[in-house]
């Protein structure tokens, strides 16, 4: 389902950075592997021909994710693996990975894709796994270290970076998002606010950006979660007058001095007819 907008992406690659993927020469690069962990949410999205025709099976569980780094800065190889299905991106095996500005792109020989950001210490963003007329959508966010007391670092802080979604609505076909993120986080008093912004559309069928879609800018406050206090959860909505939709969004704190915040959310309206599966995460 993703693969249209994957070319479009390529596209931009050529323009706005340094390119990537495919196996090609490698000597005299180095190689640095880094493992992920975290949570992820998914939805099954039933196509008839080009457009939505239902959700089904919404689920979340642990994430573990598996990425390998050029010394040129390039991504060479990166798995998702949940208990709902594993997907791997290998430029060895017939995968591309390439890079612009809001993160990495990936695309199997299968055409299955992936939109996601790898900051030092956190990772977000989507991937999905296709069976026939269903795509299996995933957002997941996960780091290599959890910042285990944030407020023993710093009392507040401030975190910008990106959101990564796709947009859709039964009977219109599945556009993609990208977004400015921030998030405001107050650790002594265990909330975060959070909220997207100058959110555009960009077809799936053409590649062409359909403009602004603020009134699918998100915002909520969360709280600390559970017994630790890295994880942050709450409801965030859109910034529809009307028939907003609405989700709970999961975030974690990472770093050995809370340098980078990651999360995710599946966002609906309450007739289920409406969906954005959105990725964000930023940095300090």
């Amino acid at each position: 389902m993703v693969k249209k907008i994957l070319i479009f992406i390529f596209s931009l690659t050529l323009l706005t950075s340094c390119g990537g993927g495919g196996g090609g020469n490698t000597s005299g690069l180095s190689f640095t592997t880094s493992q992920y962990a975290g949570t992820y949410n998914s939805i099954d999205i039933n196509m008839s021909g080009s457009s939505v025709a239902s959700y089904s099976n919404q689920s979340s569980g642990n994430l573990s994710l598996t990425s390998t780094r050029r010394s040129d800065g390039l991504i060479s190889y990166a798995k998702f693996s949940t208990a709902a299905g594993d997907q791997t991106f290998d430029t060895n095996n017939g995968a591309t990975i390439a890079t612009f500005t809001k993160g990495a792109i990936g695309l199997t020989s299968n055409n299955d894709g992936a939109l996601f950001r790898l900051d030092t210490y956190s990772g977000y963003g989507m991937w999905e796994i296709t069976t026939g007329n269903t795509s299996r959508v995933f957002v997941g966010q996960s780091g290599t270290s959890l910042t285990s007391n944030p407020a023993a670092v710093v009392s507040s802080a401030s975190y910008t970076g990106y959101a990564l979604g796709l947009l859709t609505e039964v009977g219109y076909a599945p556009i993609f998002t990208t977004a400015d993120f921030s998030a405001t986080a107050n650790f002594s008093s265990g909330s975060m606010s959070v909220s997207t912004s100058n959110t555009r559309g960009v077809s799936l069928s053409t590649g062409n950006d359909l403009g602004s879609y603020s009134a699918d800018n998100i915002s909520g406050t969360l709280s600390k979660s559970g017994s630790n206090n890295y994880t942050y959860t709450g409801t965030v909505t859109s910034n529809y007058a009307s028939n907003s939709i609405s989700g709970t969004a999961t975030l974690q704190v990472y770093g050995p001095s809370a340098e980078s915040v990651a999360g995710s959310a599946i966002l609906t309206r309450g007739d289920g007819t409406r969906n954005h599966a959105l990725s964000f995460g930023g940095t300090r």
